[in-house]
């Protein structure tokens, strides 16, 4: 029953993985075609987005991981 029980959760996670990973790939599309109708390069307002994205990923990282 233990099996069961740890299969459904991973099945959880994982379609939870895929529901976030559909949403961003949404939010991408969205920016992109919005940058699309700028009159400024796209490649680098989306350069300084996904930027900053991994700045607030680090910050959050740093965040978590509590010194020893």
């Amino acid at each position: 029953m233990q099996t069961l029980l740890e299969a459904s959760d991973q099945n959880q996670l994982v379609s939870h993985h895929l529901l976030r990973g559909a949403q961003l790939v949404r939010e991408l599309l969205i920016l992109l075609l919005k940058l699309h109708a700028l009159p400024v390069e796209p490649g680098f307002i989306l350069a300084q987005y996904l930027r900053s994205q991994r700045l607030a990923y680090n910050l959050l990282l740093r965040l978590l991981i509590i010194p020893q």
